[in-house]
Protein backbone atom coordinates (compact mmCIF):
# COMPACT_ATOMS: atom_id res chain seq x y z
CA UNK A 1 0.00 0.00 0.00
CA UNK A 2 1.33 3.60 -0.88
CA UNK A 3 2.09 5.76 1.49
CA UNK A 4 1.71 8.71 -0.69
CA UNK A 5 -1.36 10.44 0.69
CA UNK A 6 0.69 10.34 4.23
CA UNK A 7 3.98 11.65 2.51
CA UNK A 8 1.03 14.65 0.99
CA UNK A 9 0.03 15.25 4.64
CA UNK A 10 2.78 16.01 6.16
CA UNK A 11 4.72 17.71 4.00
CA UNK A 12 3.37 20.53 4.89
CA UNK A 13 2.94 22.36 8.59
CA UNK A 14 -0.44 23.62 7.41
CA UNK A 15 -2.11 20.13 5.78
CA UNK A 16 -0.75 18.47 9.00
CA UNK A 17 -2.19 21.03 10.99
CA UNK A 18 -5.61 20.96 8.81
CA UNK A 19 -5.78 16.80 8.69
CA UNK A 20 -5.02 16.90 12.78
CA UNK A 21 -7.90 19.50 13.24
CA UNK A 22 -10.27 17.53 11.11
CA UNK A 23 -9.28 14.47 12.61
CA UNK A 24 -9.55 15.26 16.37
CA UNK A 25 -12.84 17.03 15.42
CA UNK A 26 -14.34 13.68 13.94
CA UNK A 27 -13.46 11.75 15.98
CA UNK A 28 -14.99 14.19 19.38
CA UNK A 29 -18.08 14.68 17.07
CA UNK A 30 -20.21 11.61 18.53
CA UNK A 31 -19.38 13.00 22.72
CA UNK A 32 -21.70 16.49 21.45
CA UNK A 33 -24.66 14.14 20.96
CA UNK A 34 -24.74 14.03 24.66
CA UNK A 35 -24.14 16.44 27.45
CA UNK A 36 -21.42 14.42 29.52
CA UNK A 37 -19.86 11.40 28.52
CA UNK A 38 -17.80 10.54 31.56
CA UNK A 39 -16.27 12.78 34.32
CA UNK A 40 -17.60 15.85 32.84
CA UNK A 41 -20.24 15.41 34.94
CA UNK A 42 -18.59 16.43 37.91
CA UNK A 43 -15.96 19.12 36.25
CA UNK A 44 -18.98 21.52 35.14
CA UNK A 45 -21.22 20.97 37.46
CA UNK A 46 -17.92 22.41 40.05
CA UNK A 47 -16.83 25.10 37.86
CA UNK A 48 -20.31 26.66 37.80
CA UNK A 49 -20.85 26.60 41.45
CA UNK A 50 -17.12 28.43 41.29
CA UNK A 51 -18.27 30.86 39.44
CA UNK A 52 -21.75 31.39 41.54
CA UNK A 53 -18.85 31.69 44.52
CA UNK A 54 -18.54 28.63 45.84
CA UNK A 55 -14.89 27.45 47.17
CA UNK A 56 -13.29 24.86 45.83
CA UNK A 57 -13.18 21.74 48.01
CA UNK A 58 -14.89 23.66 50.44
CA UNK A 59 -18.32 24.30 48.74
CA UNK A 60 -17.86 22.27 45.80
CA UNK A 61 -16.05 18.69 46.53
CA UNK A 62 -13.75 16.22 44.23
CA UNK A 63 -10.53 14.29 44.28
CA UNK A 64 -8.88 16.05 41.65
CA UNK A 65 -6.02 19.14 41.87
CA UNK A 66 -7.84 22.25 40.87
CA UNK A 67 -6.28 23.57 37.71
CA UNK A 68 -9.08 21.81 35.52
CA UNK A 69 -11.94 23.56 37.38
CA UNK A 70 -10.38 26.46 37.61
CA UNK A 71 -9.76 25.98 33.56
CA UNK A 72 -13.38 25.25 32.84
CA UNK A 73 -14.85 28.18 35.45
CA UNK A 74 -12.44 30.75 33.62
CA UNK A 75 -13.34 29.42 30.19
CA UNK A 76 -17.26 29.56 31.12
CA UNK A 77 -16.44 33.39 32.55
CA UNK A 78 -14.47 34.62 29.36
CA UNK A 79 -17.67 33.61 27.30
CA UNK A 80 -20.47 34.13 29.60
CA UNK A 81 -21.67 30.76 29.07
CA UNK A 82 -21.72 27.80 30.52
CA UNK A 83 -21.97 25.67 27.55
CA UNK A 84 -20.56 22.15 27.32
CA UNK A 85 -20.20 22.23 23.82
CA UNK A 86 -17.30 25.28 24.30
CA UNK A 87 -15.57 22.74 27.12
CA UNK A 88 -15.74 19.72 24.06
CA UNK A 89 -14.44 22.31 21.81
CA UNK A 90 -11.64 23.73 24.16
CA UNK A 91 -10.32 19.78 24.72
CA UNK A 92 -10.17 19.66 20.92
CA UNK A 93 -7.85 22.96 20.89
CA UNK A 94 -6.00 21.40 23.84
CA UNK A 95 -5.21 17.97 21.66
CA UNK A 96 -4.20 20.09 18.90
CA UNK A 97 -1.70 21.47 20.85
CA UNK A 98 -0.10 18.52 22.10
CA UNK A 99 0.21 17.42 18.08
CA UNK A 100 1.71 20.29 17.73
CA UNK A 101 4.21 19.55 20.54
CA UNK A 102 5.09 16.68 19.43
CA UNK A 103 5.70 17.69 15.94
CA UNK A 104 8.08 19.82 18.17
CA UNK A 105 9.66 17.13 19.89
CA UNK A 106 9.76 14.63 16.66
CA UNK A 107 11.65 16.95 14.45
CA UNK A 108 14.18 18.37 17.51
CA UNK A 109 14.77 14.64 18.69
CA UNK A 110 14.93 13.41 15.13
CA UNK A 111 13.59 14.60 12.27
CA UNK A 112 11.12 16.42 10.80
CA UNK A 113 9.32 13.39 9.48
CA UNK A 114 9.24 11.94 12.38
CA UNK A 115 7.66 15.05 13.77
CA UNK A 116 5.27 15.07 11.29
CA UNK A 117 3.90 11.26 11.80
CA UNK A 118 3.82 11.75 15.49
CA UNK A 119 1.34 14.58 15.37
CA UNK A 120 -0.72 12.80 12.53
CA UNK A 121 -0.63 9.47 14.92
CA UNK A 122 -1.65 10.97 18.10
CA UNK A 123 -4.39 12.87 16.85
CA UNK A 124 -5.49 9.32 15.15
CA UNK A 125 -5.37 7.70 18.20
CA UNK A 126 -6.26 9.97 20.67
CA UNK A 127 -9.73 9.82 19.53
CA UNK A 128 -9.66 6.00 18.44
CA UNK A 129 -11.71 3.86 21.11
CA UNK A 130 -14.32 4.23 23.85
CA UNK A 131 -15.57 7.96 23.25
CA UNK A 132 -15.97 8.60 26.97
CA UNK A 133 -12.53 7.73 27.76
CA UNK A 134 -10.42 8.76 24.49
CA UNK A 135 -12.67 11.42 23.68
CA UNK A 136 -14.51 13.02 26.24
CA UNK A 137 -12.88 16.19 28.22
CA UNK A 138 -10.73 14.35 30.36
CA UNK A 139 -7.95 16.02 32.73
CA UNK A 140 -5.27 13.72 30.60
CA UNK A 141 -5.79 15.51 27.61
CA UNK A 142 -4.70 19.20 29.71
CA UNK A 143 -1.89 17.61 31.82
CA UNK A 144 -0.24 15.94 28.75
CA UNK A 145 0.17 19.84 27.00
CA UNK A 146 2.19 20.49 30.06
CA UNK A 147 4.05 17.09 30.16
CA UNK A 148 5.14 17.69 26.43
CA UNK A 149 5.87 20.97 27.10
CA UNK A 150 8.37 19.89 29.41
CA UNK A 151 9.46 17.21 27.01
CA UNK A 152 10.25 19.92 24.45
CA UNK A 153 12.50 22.29 26.82
CA UNK A 154 14.32 18.78 28.07
CA UNK A 155 15.25 17.82 24.43
CA UNK A 156 16.68 21.30 23.74
CA UNK A 157 19.81 20.11 24.80
CA UNK A 158 19.59 16.32 26.79
CA UNK A 159 23.48 15.84 27.64
CA UNK A 160 24.12 19.04 29.27
CA UNK A 161 20.73 20.47 30.15
CA UNK A 162 21.31 24.02 31.68
CA UNK A 163 19.64 25.07 35.31
CA UNK A 164 17.48 27.10 33.28
CA UNK A 165 15.88 24.01 31.21
CA UNK A 166 15.77 21.97 34.92
CA UNK A 167 14.00 24.59 35.99
CA UNK A 168 11.19 25.19 33.26
CA UNK A 169 10.98 21.67 32.97
CA UNK A 170 10.26 21.17 36.52
CA UNK A 171 7.52 23.97 36.31
CA UNK A 172 5.89 22.24 33.65
CA UNK A 173 5.46 19.22 35.27
CA UNK A 174 4.05 20.81 38.37
CA UNK A 175 1.24 22.55 36.21
CA UNK A 176 0.66 19.30 34.58
CA UNK A 177 0.41 17.56 37.96
CA UNK A 178 -1.65 20.32 39.24
CA UNK A 179 -4.31 19.08 36.27
CA UNK A 180 -3.84 15.71 37.60
CA UNK A 181 -1.58 13.91 40.15
CA UNK A 182 -0.57 11.36 37.80
CA UNK A 183 1.05 14.15 35.74
CA UNK A 184 4.26 13.43 38.14
CA UNK A 185 5.19 10.35 36.96
CA UNK A 186 6.90 12.47 33.75
CA UNK A 187 9.04 13.96 36.44
CA UNK A 188 10.38 9.75 37.41
CA UNK A 189 10.67 9.48 33.76
CA UNK A 190 13.06 12.39 33.21
CA UNK A 191 15.61 11.25 36.57
CA UNK A 192 15.49 7.78 35.27
CA UNK A 193 16.61 9.38 31.99
CA UNK A 194 19.29 10.85 33.27
CA UNK A 195 19.86 7.95 35.60
CA UNK A 196 20.81 6.24 32.38
CA UNK A 197 22.61 8.73 30.66
CA UNK A 198 24.88 10.51 32.71
CA UNK A 199 27.68 8.81 34.52
CA UNK A 200 28.95 11.70 36.88
CA UNK A 201 26.89 10.88 40.45
CA UNK A 202 26.67 14.32 41.46
CA UNK A 203 24.81 15.71 37.55
CA UNK A 204 21.96 13.23 38.79
CA UNK A 205 20.96 14.50 41.97
CA UNK A 206 21.71 18.32 40.89
CA UNK A 207 19.43 18.00 38.14
CA UNK A 208 16.85 16.70 40.45
CA UNK A 209 17.36 19.33 42.46
CA UNK A 210 16.74 22.06 40.03
CA UNK A 211 13.63 20.44 38.63
CA UNK A 212 12.57 20.18 42.19
CA UNK A 213 12.72 23.34 42.15
CA UNK A 214 11.04 24.34 39.50
CA UNK A 215 8.40 21.82 40.45
CA UNK A 216 8.70 23.05 43.92
CA UNK A 217 7.55 27.03 42.54
CA UNK A 218 4.03 26.74 41.16
CA UNK A 219 3.10 23.60 43.76
CA UNK A 220 4.12 26.02 46.19
CA UNK A 221 1.75 28.74 44.82
CA UNK A 222 -1.40 26.62 44.67
CA UNK A 223 -0.62 25.97 48.34
CA UNK A 224 -0.28 29.30 49.02
CA UNK A 225 -3.49 30.73 47.30
CA UNK A 226 -5.54 27.72 49.19
CA UNK A 227 -4.48 28.75 52.57
CA UNK A 228 -5.04 32.21 51.85
CA UNK A 229 -8.93 30.78 50.73
CA UNK A 230 -8.78 29.16 53.97
CA UNK A 231 -9.85 25.83 52.00
CA UNK A 232 -6.01 23.74 52.37
CA UNK A 233 -7.73 21.66 54.94
CA UNK A 234 -10.22 20.58 52.49
CA UNK A 235 -7.93 20.48 49.55
CA UNK A 236 -6.11 17.79 52.11
CA UNK A 237 -8.72 15.83 53.39
CA UNK A 238 -10.62 15.29 49.07
CA UNK A 239 -7.50 15.45 46.72
CA UNK A 240 -4.55 14.40 48.77
CA UNK A 241 -5.42 12.16 51.87
CA UNK A 242 -8.52 10.20 50.29
CA UNK A 243 -6.85 9.31 47.40
CA UNK A 244 -4.42 6.60 48.93
CA UNK A 245 -7.53 4.27 50.11
CA UNK A 246 -9.27 5.28 46.56
CA UNK A 247 -5.63 4.03 45.56
CA UNK A 248 -5.57 0.60 47.55
CA UNK A 249 -8.90 -0.30 46.91
CA UNK A 250 -9.25 -0.21 43.22
CA UNK A 251 -5.41 -2.49 43.92
CA UNK A 252 -7.77 -4.61 46.23
CA UNK A 253 -10.66 -5.41 43.37
CA UNK A 254 -8.39 -6.21 40.20
CA UNK A 255 -9.99 -8.78 38.23
CA UNK A 256 -11.74 -9.61 35.25
CA UNK A 257 -13.38 -6.37 34.54
CA UNK A 258 -9.96 -4.93 34.81
CA UNK A 259 -8.59 -6.98 32.51
CA UNK A 260 -11.43 -6.72 30.12
CA UNK A 261 -10.66 -2.57 30.58
CA UNK A 262 -6.92 -3.35 29.07
CA UNK A 263 -7.67 -5.52 26.33
CA UNK A 264 -9.92 -2.60 25.05
CA UNK A 265 -7.15 -0.73 25.62
CA UNK A 266 -5.30 -2.88 23.26
CA UNK A 267 -7.77 -3.46 20.81
CA UNK A 268 -8.44 0.48 20.05
CA UNK A 269 -4.28 1.04 20.27
CA UNK A 270 -3.28 -2.06 18.29
CA UNK A 271 -2.32 -0.35 15.21
CA UNK A 272 -0.02 1.65 17.38
CA UNK A 273 1.37 -0.83 19.93
CA UNK A 274 2.56 -2.87 16.90
CA UNK A 275 4.66 -0.09 15.54
CA UNK A 276 5.99 0.40 18.82
CA UNK A 277 7.19 -3.09 19.30
CA UNK A 278 9.10 -2.35 16.14
CA UNK A 279 10.88 0.13 17.47
CA UNK A 280 11.13 -1.98 20.81
CA UNK A 281 12.61 -4.27 18.68
CA UNK A 282 15.21 -2.00 16.80
CA UNK A 283 16.29 -0.19 19.70
CA UNK A 284 19.32 -2.24 20.52
CA UNK A 285 20.85 -1.99 16.91
CA UNK A 286 20.75 1.82 17.02
CA UNK A 287 23.61 4.67 17.54
CA UNK A 288 24.74 5.96 20.37
CA UNK A 289 23.29 9.12 19.34
CA UNK A 290 19.83 7.73 18.49
CA UNK A 291 19.62 6.11 21.58
CA UNK A 292 20.19 8.62 23.79
CA UNK A 293 17.14 10.56 22.33
CA UNK A 294 15.39 7.72 21.86
CA UNK A 295 16.05 6.92 25.27
CA UNK A 296 13.70 9.82 26.46
CA UNK A 297 10.86 8.53 24.92
CA UNK A 298 11.27 4.84 26.80
CA UNK A 299 11.95 6.29 29.90
CA UNK A 300 8.91 8.81 29.54
CA UNK A 301 6.86 5.80 28.26
CA UNK A 302 7.32 3.46 31.29
CA UNK A 303 6.79 6.17 33.53
CA UNK A 304 3.21 6.71 31.79
CA UNK A 305 2.84 3.27 31.92
CA UNK A 306 3.53 3.42 35.76
CA UNK A 307 0.96 6.28 36.25
CA UNK A 308 -1.90 4.18 34.16
CA UNK A 309 -1.75 1.02 36.21
CA UNK A 310 -2.34 3.05 39.96
CA UNK A 311 -5.39 1.74 41.45
CA UNK A 312 -5.56 -1.08 39.09
CA UNK A 313 -8.34 0.12 37.40
CA UNK A 314 -7.35 0.86 34.13
CA UNK A 315 -10.04 3.09 32.75
CA UNK A 316 -9.14 3.95 29.31
CA UNK A 317 -9.17 7.75 29.62
CA UNK A 318 -5.79 6.61 31.92
CA UNK A 319 -4.37 5.43 28.98
CA UNK A 320 -4.06 9.34 27.30
CA UNK A 321 -1.00 9.98 29.44
CA UNK A 322 0.93 6.92 27.28
CA UNK A 323 -0.31 7.92 23.75
CA UNK A 324 1.71 10.96 22.90
CA UNK A 325 5.21 8.63 23.50
CA UNK A 326 3.92 5.74 21.76
CA UNK A 327 2.96 8.02 18.76
CA UNK A 328 7.00 9.26 19.13
CA UNK A 329 7.92 5.97 19.23
CA UNK A 330 5.73 4.37 16.29
CA UNK A 331 6.31 7.46 14.46
CA UNK A 332 10.34 6.65 14.29
CA UNK A 333 9.48 2.86 13.61
CA UNK A 334 7.37 3.96 10.82
CA UNK A 335 10.04 6.86 9.34
CA UNK A 336 13.26 5.00 10.16
CA UNK A 337 13.02 0.95 9.96
CA UNK A 338 12.38 -0.76 6.18
CA UNK A 339 9.08 -1.26 5.53
CA UNK A 340 9.72 -4.52 3.45
CA UNK A 341 11.20 -6.40 6.65
CA UNK A 342 8.77 -4.69 8.87
CA UNK A 343 5.22 -5.22 6.67
CA UNK A 344 2.95 -4.23 9.29
CA UNK A 345 4.82 -0.61 9.57
CA UNK A 346 3.36 0.17 6.00
CA UNK A 347 -0.27 -0.49 7.45
CA UNK A 348 0.81 1.33 10.70
CA UNK A 349 -1.31 5.37 9.30
CA UNK A 350 -3.94 2.90 7.15
CA UNK A 351 -5.15 1.51 10.03
CA UNK A 352 -4.87 4.45 12.29
CA UNK A 353 -7.72 5.78 10.43
CA UNK A 354 -9.82 2.68 10.15
CA UNK A 355 -10.08 2.53 13.18
CA UNK A 356 -11.14 5.64 14.13
CA UNK A 357 -13.50 5.65 11.26
CA UNK A 358 -15.00 2.50 12.41
CA UNK A 359 -14.97 3.77 16.40
CA UNK A 360 -16.47 6.80 15.50
CA UNK A 361 -19.78 5.54 13.39
CA UNK A 362 -19.58 3.07 16.72
CA UNK A 363 -19.69 5.60 19.56
CA UNK A 364 -22.52 7.74 17.30
CA UNK A 365 -24.60 5.11 17.02
CA UNK A 366 -23.97 4.32 20.84
CA UNK A 367 -24.27 8.24 22.07
CA UNK A 368 -26.97 8.93 19.92
CA UNK A 369 -29.31 6.49 22.13
CA UNK A 370 -30.70 8.77 25.26
CA UNK A 371 -29.16 7.99 28.21
CA UNK A 372 -32.17 9.98 30.33
CA UNK A 373 -34.51 7.53 32.50
CA UNK A 374 -38.12 7.48 32.19
CA UNK A 375 -39.44 10.89 33.70
CA UNK A 376 -36.28 12.74 33.07
CA UNK A 377 -37.66 15.45 31.15
CA UNK A 378 -40.70 15.81 33.17
CA UNK A 379 -38.83 16.15 36.47
CA UNK A 380 -36.68 18.78 34.87
CA UNK A 381 -39.51 20.68 34.43
CA UNK A 382 -41.11 20.15 37.42
CA UNK A 383 -38.04 22.00 39.19
CA UNK A 384 -37.70 24.65 36.80
CA UNK A 385 -41.38 25.48 37.41
CA UNK A 386 -41.23 24.92 41.46
CA UNK A 387 -37.95 26.77 42.54
CA UNK A 388 -36.21 29.83 40.92
CA UNK A 389 -32.77 30.51 39.55
CA UNK A 390 -30.67 30.88 42.65
CA UNK A 391 -31.89 27.99 44.22
CA UNK A 392 -29.99 24.81 44.81
CA UNK A 393 -30.67 20.99 44.15
CA UNK A 394 -29.13 18.12 46.60
CA UNK A 395 -29.06 14.84 44.63
CA UNK A 396 -29.02 11.92 45.82
CA UNK A 397 -27.96 9.05 43.68
CA UNK A 398 -29.28 10.84 40.67
CA UNK A 399 -27.71 12.68 37.67
CA UNK A 400 -25.84 15.92 37.86
CA UNK A 401 -27.52 16.76 34.12
CA UNK A 402 -30.59 17.16 36.19
CA UNK A 403 -29.13 20.52 37.94
CA UNK A 404 -27.40 21.76 34.56
CA UNK A 405 -30.54 21.27 32.64
CA UNK A 406 -32.48 22.90 34.81
CA UNK A 407 -29.89 25.65 35.56
CA UNK A 408 -29.60 25.36 39.22
CA UNK A 409 -26.45 24.54 41.07
CA UNK A 410 -25.99 21.66 43.34
CA UNK A 411 -26.87 21.69 46.97
CA UNK A 412 -23.93 20.80 49.63
CA UNK A 413 -20.38 20.52 48.80
CA UNK A 414 -20.92 17.04 47.00
CA UNK A 415 -21.65 16.80 43.39
CA UNK A 416 -22.05 13.34 43.71
CA UNK A 417 -22.96 10.74 46.72
CA UNK A 418 -20.39 7.98 45.98
CA UNK A 419 -18.12 9.67 49.29
CA UNK A 420 -21.21 9.16 51.33
CA UNK A 421 -22.37 5.66 50.36
CA UNK A 422 -19.04 4.27 49.99
CA UNK A 423 -19.51 3.79 46.00
CA UNK A 424 -16.34 3.81 44.89
CA UNK A 425 -15.29 3.85 41.62
CA UNK A 426 -13.89 0.97 39.73
CA UNK A 427 -14.38 -1.73 42.68
CA UNK A 428 -17.12 -3.84 43.26
CA UNK A 429 -18.81 -1.38 45.71
CA UNK A 430 -19.88 0.47 42.46
CA UNK A 431 -21.70 -2.63 41.12
CA UNK A 432 -25.53 -3.09 40.56
CA UNK A 433 -24.63 -6.02 43.15
CA UNK A 434 -23.73 -3.47 46.28
CA UNK A 435 -26.20 -2.41 48.91
CA UNK A 436 -25.78 0.27 51.94
CA UNK A 437 -24.80 -2.68 54.21
CA UNK A 438 -21.99 -3.94 51.56
CA UNK A 439 -20.89 -0.78 51.27
CA UNK A 440 -21.23 0.67 55.53
CA UNK A 441 -17.99 0.27 56.04
CA UNK A 442 -16.88 2.81 53.22
CA UNK A 443 -19.10 5.65 54.23
CA UNK A 444 -16.73 8.97 54.58
CA UNK A 445 -17.10 9.71 58.23
CA UNK A 446 -15.87 13.20 57.87
CA UNK A 447 -18.29 13.55 54.39
CA UNK A 448 -21.32 12.56 56.43
CA UNK A 449 -19.97 14.97 59.60
CA UNK A 450 -19.76 18.29 56.58
CA UNK A 451 -23.26 17.30 55.05
CA UNK A 452 -25.29 17.40 58.10
CA UNK A 453 -23.51 20.78 58.86
CA UNK A 454 -24.47 22.10 54.99
CA UNK A 455 -28.05 20.78 55.30
CA UNK A 456 -28.07 22.32 58.51
CA UNK A 457 -26.87 26.03 57.11
CA UNK A 458 -28.98 25.90 53.98
CA UNK A 459 -31.75 23.52 53.59
CA UNK A 460 -31.79 22.79 49.63
CA UNK A 461 -35.22 24.10 48.07
CA UNK A 462 -35.50 20.58 46.12
CA UNK A 463 -34.26 16.99 47.13
CA UNK A 464 -34.08 14.60 44.07
CA UNK A 465 -33.34 10.70 45.20
CA UNK A 466 -32.10 8.75 41.85
CA UNK A 467 -34.16 5.82 43.11
CA UNK A 468 -30.44 3.40 43.18
CA UNK A 469 -31.46 0.04 44.65
CA UNK A 470 -30.15 -0.61 47.58
CA UNK A 471 -28.73 3.14 48.34
CA UNK A 472 -32.38 4.53 48.57
CA UNK A 473 -32.65 7.97 50.57
CA UNK A 474 -34.77 6.20 53.04
CA UNK A 475 -32.32 4.07 54.21
CA UNK A 476 -30.15 6.64 55.83
CA UNK A 477 -32.10 7.53 59.14
CA UNK A 478 -30.39 10.77 59.10
CA UNK A 479 -31.37 12.16 55.50
CA UNK A 480 -34.54 10.33 56.08
CA UNK A 481 -35.70 12.47 59.25
CA UNK A 482 -34.38 15.50 57.59
CA UNK A 483 -36.74 15.04 54.74
CA UNK A 484 -39.62 14.20 56.80
CA UNK A 485 -39.18 17.41 58.86
CA UNK A 486 -38.25 20.10 55.89
CA UNK A 487 -39.85 18.54 52.94
CA UNK A 488 -43.15 18.01 50.77
CA UNK A 489 -44.22 14.45 49.83
CA UNK A 490 -42.24 13.12 47.26
CA UNK A 491 -43.60 13.66 43.76
CA UNK A 492 -42.49 11.20 41.71
CA UNK A 493 -41.01 11.01 37.71
CA UNK A 494 -40.12 7.77 36.87
CA UNK A 495 -37.40 6.29 39.06
CA UNK A 496 -36.62 9.91 40.48
CA UNK A 497 -38.61 11.19 43.87
CA UNK A 498 -38.62 14.77 43.93
CA UNK A 499 -38.92 16.67 47.29
CA UNK A 500 -40.09 20.32 48.03
CA UNK A 501 -38.77 22.04 50.70
CA UNK A 502 -41.90 23.02 53.01
CA UNK A 503 -42.01 27.04 53.21
CA UNK A 504 -40.42 28.34 56.52
CA UNK A 505 -43.08 28.56 59.63
CA UNK A 506 -43.35 32.93 60.19
CA UNK A 507 -41.91 33.87 62.90
CA UNK A 508 -43.92 36.78 64.23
Amino acid sequence: MSNVPVTWITSSRRRLLAVSALVLTLGTAPTFLRTFVNDDATYVPVAQKLNAGGLLYRDAVDNKPPLLYATFAATFRLLGTSSVAVIKLLTIAVQLGCAGLLFLIGRRLFERRVGALAALFFSLAVVTGVAEDFAAPNTEAYMNLFVLGAVLVLSRNLERPTRAQLLATGALLAVATLYRLQGAAAFLGAILFFMRRRRDRVAVPMAAAWMGLGFAVPLLSAIGYLAARGTLTDFWIWAVRDNFPYVRLGAAHFGWRALRRIALVVLCQLPLLVAVIHAGAAWPRLGEAERIRSDLLWMQLFAALVAYQMGSRFYGHYFLQVLPFLALLAAWAYANLPHERWPWLRLTPHLLAVWLLGFTVSNGVRLSATSEGDGFRDAVAFVKSHSGPYDQLFLWSASSQLTFDSGRIFATRFPFNNYLTGSIFGTDHALPSATRETNRALESADGWRMLRRDLGASPPAIIIDGGRKGFELWRYPFLHDFVQRLYSPAVRFGTLEVFRRLPLPVVP
